[in-house]
């Protein structure tokens, strides 16, 4: 009987080591693809449903799903890619209208704002820096 509750537990072990490798695979697939897109369609603005469509997933879930396992939500990875695709582009071009439509955002003032909140400076401040 012991030996026998033993092996139940071993098999039950190693069923639940197999489901959080499959879940992790997963996670790690799904973020691939998010990052392809986002990649892909930095130009222009990224809306949250069109991640959770192309994942199959309700916008809902999705933005559940994506905190949990990337630890922000969606829109915030999102600009903090787009911010970092800026920081590249400011030192090139030294636009900051330019740079700032070029990376989906509606106006140069509302790139600045996102800007700020994640670098703590203005665009034209850190061109200069």
């Amino acid at each position: 009987q012991l030996t026998l509750n033993h092996q139940i537990i071993e098999l039950l072990l190693l069923t639940l080591k197999f489901a959080r490798k499959e879940q992790s695979s997963n996670t790690s697939l799904r973020k691939e693809i998010v990052d392809a897109f986002i990649e892909k369609n930095k130009e222009r603005s990224i809306y949250v449903d069109e991640l959770a469509s192309l994942l199959n997933l309700s916008t809902a879930y999705f933005k559940t799903w994506f905190k949990e396992n990337v630890g922000v939500s969606p829109k915030n990875y999102i600009n903090r890619k787009k911010i970092a695709q800026a920081k590249i582009d400011l030192k090139q071009v030294k636009n900051v209208t330019h740079v700032a439509y070029n990376l989906g955002f509606g106006s140069s003032q509302y790139f600045a704002t996102i800007f700020k909140k994640y670098t703590g400076m203005s665009p034209s401040r850190y061109i200069k820096s």
